[in-house]
């Protein structure tokens, strides 16, 4: 139920369910049409409604950006023991890997050194706590919600309580009453990019306003990347979505190409994490190091999984 604060009108609807792709498309299309019909005659809000700017996510203030990033650090941190693995696929699209992460952590005077990886990587596309329910995990703009019990969090097992039932939790970002709690199988990784609502802000590619920034300065210092980590994709596109073919200007980066806002974020938050190439980072996450990280973490899981006990027969001689 929909109500309007300027003509006191009531609007009722329902999406159904995202199983059935074309039926949840037909039905947005018609709520987004009956938005605007629905409202009184003479109501104010019916010819001047909601901007397009209210859709997106705002990049003209860094300080504000800066300040709205640490706060979702910060929420996040009190649950960071509850997040699972994150996969970092549509991540690595745009240049971001689990290095990147890191790599800031160490790097920022503002962060906790031991601050994990999901932390910084949630942050930086738009989730937060939810201030209800410390469980759950809430994108800052589409409201998309998730509850953490749902996963296992990383490097463990779920612990457990002596009920295997999982709450659940509905679109209207409250918890389901008792009587509609199911069991969930717990999922090990979590998608910080496709868990967005199709719509979110925060993955919606969109190109910068002129007021806003149109080239983010990148450190001096940072040196430019090897032009022969470009691919032949790269080079006729005119480089990676992530910013990391060679050539261009070393000290800037072009910003008039669509983008999602998490990646313009990260790039006016922490100028020049993204500037490195991707065979940079083929060789970090190649080197013995990152190898042995892998492995350690290998062993524990399976150290903390439950395995079925191996009964070993011993055969006497005759």
């Amino acid at each position: 139920m929909l109500h309007c604060t300027a003509c006191g009108a009531n609007l009722c609807g329902s999406l159904g369910s995202k199983a059935n792709a074309k039926a949840y498309k037909e039905a947005s299309e018609e709520l987004r049409k009956k938005l605007l019909s629905s409202h009184e005659k003479f109501c104010t809000l019916a010819v001047n409604p909601c901007p397009e700017s209210y859709l997106k996510v705002s990049l003209h203030d860094l300080e504000e950006l800066r300040k709205n990033f640490l706060q979702r650090v910060d929420a996040l941190r009190q649950s960071a023991d509850l997040l699972p693995e994150l996969v970092y696929t549509h991540l690595d699209t745009w240049g971001f890997a689990e290095v990147h992460a890191a790599k800031f952590c160490a790097e920022d005077d503002m962060l906790e050194t031991d601050t994990p990886t999901q932390v910084i990587t949630l942050a930086f596309t738009g989730w937060t706590l939810c201030e209800k329910n410390q469980q759950i995990v809430v994108c800052s703009m589409c409201r998309r919600q998730m509850g953490l019990w749902n996963f296992t969090p990383a490097g463990s097992r779920p612990a457990s309580n002596g009920s295997d039932e999982r709450q659940e939790v509905d679109d209207s970002g409250d918890s389901a009453i008792p009587s509609k709690m199911r069991k969930i199988e717990p999922q090990s990784t979590l998608d910080p990019i496709s868990s967005h609502h199709a719509w979110c802000p925060w993955i919606a590619l969109h190109t910068p306003s002129e007021d806003a920034m149109t080239l983010v300065p990148t450190p001096e210092s940072s040196p430019t990347p090897d032009s022969s980590a470009a691919t032949p994709e790269d080079e006729r596109s005119g480089g990676s979505p992530g910013g990391g073919g060679g050539g261009g200007d070393a000290g800037r980066v072009v910003m008039n190409q669509k983008q999602p806002a998490w990646v313009l974020g990260v790039r006016l938050v922490a100028p020049g994490l993204l500037s490195q190439s991707r065979r940079l980072v083929q060789q970090v996450r190649q080197s013995s190091i990152v190898e042995g990280l892998h492995c350690i973490r290998k062993v524990l899981k399976a150290w903390s999984s439950p395995e079925n006990p191996k009964t070993s027969s011993t055969t006497s001689p005759s």
